[in-house]
């Protein structure tokens, strides 16, 4: 995945942007706040309670990619929930510590062949709580 539109964002939004009537990007503007607010900004501290953190910085950007691709769509009915150190979690909590459970009993969520093959029972077994998590199909493309 090289060059400016690897994941085709660029080439798939293009219909729509170029057709926009209301809505424009000033980028000079843009670009006035970023350079005022950047000085002022600073990332939030890295939770490491309920986020896995790794010694190695490619599994920790690896684990924020398989978080990331599969934070999404948390409704339900009874609410899904996962119960993690003694503590029940549900939504975007919830997902952290399942993925944080699987982490710990040595699932290699962080080896991409393994998520190339990964299953839906494989999935739903790691993401397994109280009340089912929607979508799970969508979760595993």
């Amino acid at each position: 995945m090289n060059g400016p539109d690897a994941l085709g964002v660029l080439s798939s939004t293009s219909f729509v942007v170029e057709r926009s009537r209301s809505v424009r990007i000033d980028r000079q503007a843009l670009a006035a706040w970023a350079a005022e607010a950047a000085p002022g900004l600073r990332p939030p501290a890295w939770d490491g309670q309920r986020h896995f953190a790794a010694k190695d910085e490619a599994d920790t950007a690896m684990y924020i990619l398989v978080q990331d691709a599969l934070n999404f769509c948390f409704w339900g009915d009874p609410p899904w929930e996962v119960s993690y150190d003694v503590t029940v979690h549900r939504g975007y909590w919830g997902l952290t510590a399942a993925l944080r459970r699987a982490l710990d009993v040595g699932c290699p969520l962080l080896d991409p062949a393994y998520l190339e093959n990964i299953t839906l029972v494989d999935l739903e077994f790691i993401l397994r709580g109280r009340g089912r998590l929607p979508l799970m199909r969508e979760r595993l493309e």
